[in-house]
Order: C-alpha cells, then sequence, then structure tokens
C-alpha cells in the first residue's frame, strides 16, 4: 500500500503524520479515541486534556490486555477440547476395529447385540 499522508486535529493541536494505512482507516481509530475522550470529559471530574488523553489511552490498552487474554483463553479452550474430541475419535476408532476383527455371531449366523457402544 502506498504511504498517505493524513492530518490530525485533536486536543487543541494539529499535526500530519505519513501512514501505509489508509486515511479512513487512521479516522476511524481517532473517531475511537474521541469518543473515549469524550465519554472521560462526560463520566468523570477529569478536567484537564492532558489528564484525560492519558486516561483514554490505559482505558484503550486496558480493553487491547482484555481482549487478548480473551483470545488466548479460547485458543487453550479450543485446543483442549480438539484433544478430547481427538481421544474420543481414536476409541471409536480401536472399538470399531476390533469388533470387524472379531465379530460375534448367534447360531443362525446374525452378529449378536452387543452392548460394547453403551458406555460412549
Amino acid at each position: 500500500m502506498a504511504v498517505e499522508t493524513v492530518r490530525i486535529e485533536m486536543l487543541g493541536t494539529a499535526f500530519v503524520i505519513q501512514t501505509d494505512e489508509s486515511e479512513q482507516y487512521i479516522n476511524s481509530l481517532l473517531a475511537y479515541y474521541q469518543a473515549k475522550l469524550d465519554a472521560i470529559g462526560r463520566d468523570s471530574r477529569v478536567q484537564d486534556p492532558l489528564k484525560q488523553a492519558i486516561l483514554a489511552s490505559v482505558y484503550i490498552i486496558d480493553e487491547l490486555f482484555r481482549a487478548r487474554v480473551d483470545n488466548s483463553l479460547h485458543k487453550d479452550m479450543d485446543a483442549d477440547i480438539g484433544d478430547e474430541l481427538s481421544a474420543i475419535a481414536q476409541r471409536l476408532i480401536a472399538r470399531i476395529d476390533h469388533s470387524l476383527i472379531e465379530p460375534a455371531a448367534d447360531p443362525s449366523g446374525s452378529p449378536a447385540p452387543t452392548d460394547e457402544w453403551s458406555h460412549l
């Protein structure tokens, strides 16, 4: 992607950055940050713009860390579930193999009913 120049106006200051992200993406980040700043200004007693900016940054970092932890937990749970499903599948395959090798039959030639699957 080409390098773009984006003008940022926030907290009473303006500057230009160069980025390989789209201007729309940068503007969406800035809008999210501005919404955090607005919420802090509305919901807290902090009126100093620098302190509001720091608090907004801390809140956003907290969201990031919590999302990382949640993502990590989901990956761990998915791995555990996958391991358990794999073990169940291996047991089923072993039972099927065993029943194919040693089929039980009654005198009429029909396979005898088995209780082998009842504990799955």
